[in-house]
């Protein structure tokens, strides 16, 4: 589910500064953005059809195997950061502004293990609801 939040994040990104381009330069979208702006509406289309699958409990990830495959990396990343000296420097760091950041130093392992895809499904339901969704489609002007 992460990685669906990250690469949203990311194409809606990669549009703002597409919007911000041709705002500044008080010009239409050219051939290639427009051709972009395409790419990113199909994948949008894309990832919305994912989450409404975790939701629904049809998506890969809420297998066990596909889950598991999903979450080691990311709690072998963490295992692998908590062994250097950054990692300690910094999480110290904040958590000397935040004192909060001790336990999630903590639980950052046993958090991650602790997630299932029932659980993952559970927070789709709560928080992706359709009724507070919005879709965003982005058009090339008319002529372009």
């Amino acid at each position: 589910m992460e990685h669906l939040i990250k690469e949203y994040r990311s194409l809606t990104d990669e549009l703002k500064k597409i919007n911000s381009a041709v705002e500044s330069e008080k010009r239409g979208f050219s051939d290639a953005e427009n051709s972009r702006l395409a790419e990113i509406n199909k994948r949008l289309e894309s990832l919305t059809r994912d989450i409404d699958a975790v939701k629904a409990g049809n998506a890969a990830i809420n297998r066990a195997d596909e889950f598991e495959r999903a979450r080691k990396p990311i709690i072998e990343g963490i295992r692998k950061s908590q062994q250097t000296n950054e990692y300690w420097l910094s999480s110290l760091s904040v958590a000397q502004r935040d004192p909060r950041e001790l336990e999630s130093i903590r639980v950052a392992i046993s958090g991650f293990e602790a997630v299932t895809p029932a659980a993952v499904q559970q927070a789709a339901q709560k928080w992706l609801k359709d009724d507070n969704a919005w879709h965003l489609v982005i058009l090339p002007e008319a002529g372009h």
